[in-house]
């Protein structure tokens, strides 16, 4: 089962304790996935067999009514199931859902969300990204439910897709604040497990891209240092350097394979620091591009 599904198997089991909050979550659940019916029973469009249960189950409580039943329909390729409560079962739901507003208490609040993500909510594998959305067939509803997360403290966004009206939030912190407002306490757990695992590789991967960077970048300089001494050794330069600067290019090519300039600086006599030894590396350079250009500048002139 998917991570999506096991919280929707955590959540199909919560019932609400008071009538209020039963109202709460039936309206979550017929806001997203209620149909339009003429014979007075209300169509919920879901083939699932324990969401049919759990509304059946809210149903009753939410309007104290026992003469009432369930079935489950096919209407061309869509499947529903049908609340019957002599021909004003869909009339009560559409009343409760139509009164429902994000001005309710937290706690209805929170039961709305739940029957809602019951109806059309999913959440991604916490190990590949972070999304949760919920669909709704209608704009409204789509509105309603928005301003339920917003109420809620959730950072949601609304979006269109292929015909369809979606509010989701994609944040990692957002997404765990809405598994906890839902009462997914398991799911909860299992998600901050996956996101703590993934944050520290994150942690350790960036260090040790960092790192591999300044290896990088410390073995392509050290090399450059090496040329530049090499040429300047093969033009015959290094004797018309200052002292400091031929002891440095000597040390330099003695020690191919240090390549920290602390490692270079303790190898001259006296020492010096990393700082020193820098300076002196890009006086070379700059000795060595100066020889190049002119170099370059004969080259040219003997070519034409």
């Amino acid at each position: 089962m998917s991570f999506s599904g096991d919280v929707k198997k955590e959540l199909i089991v919560v019932m609400p304790k008071r009538t209020a909050l039963s109202r709460a979550e039936l309206c979550g659940i017929a806001a997203v996935l209620a149909g339009d019916s003429e014979d007075g029973r209300c169509l919920i469009y879901s083939d699932s067999e324990e969401l049919q249960r759990k509304f059946f189950t809210l149903f009753q409580k939410t309007f104290n009514i026992r003469n009432c039943e369930t079935v489950m329909l096919t209407e061309g390729r869509r499947s529903c199931f049908a609340v019957e409560a002599d021909g004003e079962a869909g009339g009560l739901v559409a009343r409760a859902e139509a009164e429902f507003s994000a001005e309710a208490g937290e706690e209805a609040l929170k039961a709305f969300l739940r029957g809602a993500f019951l109806g059309t909510g999913s959440l991604s594998n916490p190990k590949r990204y972070y999304h949760l959305e919920i669909v709704c067939r209608t704009a409204e509803a789509a509105g309603k439910v928005f301003a339920v997360m917003k109420a809620l403290g959730l950072p949601a966004r609304l979006t269109e897709r292929k015909g369809a009206f979606v509010a989701y939030v994609k944040e990692a912190e957002s997404i765990a604040l809405a598994l906890g407002l839902m009462g997914a306490a398991k799911a909860l757990m299992e998600f901050e497990n996956v996101r703590i695992v993934r944050e520290m590789r994150g942690t350790i991967n960036r260090k040790v891209n960092c790192e591999a960077a300044n290896i990088r970048k410390t073995i392509e300089m050290s090399l450059r240092q090496r040329e530049d001494c090499e040429y300047l050794k093969d033009m015959g330069a290094l004797g018309t350097l200052k002292k400091q600067l031929r002891e440095m290019a000597e040390v330099r090519l003695a020690n191919p394979d240090e390549t920290t300039l602390e490692e270079l600086g303790r190898l001259l006599d006296p020492p010096i620091g990393k700082s020193g030894v820098n300076h002196r590396l890009m006086k070379l350079h700059e000795a060595a591009e100066a020889l190049r250009e002119k170099e370059k500048s004969i080259i040219q002139a003997e070519g034409l």
